[in-house]
């Protein structure tokens, strides 16, 4: 975007070699040159019919990644613990480990992410979410605390390693180069809004539906979203930002 061309080959040589570096910038500069007549993106663009089906999977992964809740499980994941019958000692000890696998399966996530796609992690781990909401609504029905601490667990893994870091790549690939920033800004704020009304009504969930109930409604939010996103989003592995600019942009 700023005529340093010569940096640009360089860094993509070192990436990809030579011969597809020369490919990757002059598509570059061919989808530059494009928008270069353009007046500057304005968030009115974002609902053009040319960008319905971008939209609607940014919105729809947004919304899938908190309304399975995942911040309801973070934050109170020792009161969760401790609806299950623990005490609260070891209720904050188990929330420790809740972290530890989180961090682990992220840092497995990124080591996988791009040697078997974004679909085939979106897929093993949304399905894994929803099988472990549906042990935590039947660990809680039986009082069963092994399967509340494996099922927050499992949880946690199958999380880490699908919507919480894939979401935010595809969010980097799925829009155009010129409204790029104003789309992942919109769905960033549906995502935030999302997981704000989900903490806000957990508690009172819990207190009303009872924890079985709760975790059985998230079970059943991670299956209508396993659905959606297995109809509506492509693989983005290994395609550039501007095959799929053509792929997913109706001109």
């Amino acid at each position: 975007m700023r005529g340093r061309d010569s940096e640009a080959g360089a860094l993509l040589t070192r990436a990809c070699g030579a011969a597809q570096a020369a490919v990757e910038l002059a598509a570059l500069q061919q989808s530059l040159a494009g928008d270069a007549s353009r007046e500057r993106a304005s968030i009115r663009e974002l609902w053009q019919p040319a960008l319905r089906l971008v939209l609607t999977i940014g919105i729809v992964m947004a919304i899938v990644q908190q309304i399975t809740g995942i911040k309801a499980v973070f934050f109170y994941v020792p009161m969760i613990f401790e609806h299950s019958g623990i005490g609260a000692d070891a209720a904050f000890m188990q929330a420790a480990l809740v972290g530890l696998v989180n961090l682990v399966f992220t840092v497995l996530a990124i080591a996988l992410i791009d040697r078997l796609g974004r679909r085939p992690l979106l897929a093993v781990g949304m399905t894994g979410i929803a099988v472990c909401m549906f042990t935590l609504a039947y660990g809680f029905g039986t009082a069963r605390h092994t399967l509340v601490l494996l099922g927050v667990l499992g949880f946690v893994a199958s999380f880490a390693i699908s919507l919480g870091p894939v979401m935010w790549v595809l969010f980097s690939e799925l829009f155009p180069n010129r409204i790029r920033g104003i789309a992942i800004s919109f769905v960033g704020l549906i995502n935030s809004a999302v997981s704000f009304g989900v903490q806000l009504v957990f508690p009172w969930a819990l207190e009303k539906l009872g924890s079985s109930a709760t975790f059985l409604l998230f079970g059943l939010f991670a299956l209508v979203g396993l659905s959606l996103v297995m109809k509506l989003l492509p693989e983005t592995k290994g395609r550039s930002l501007e095959e799929l600019e053509r792929a997913l942009v109706k001109r």
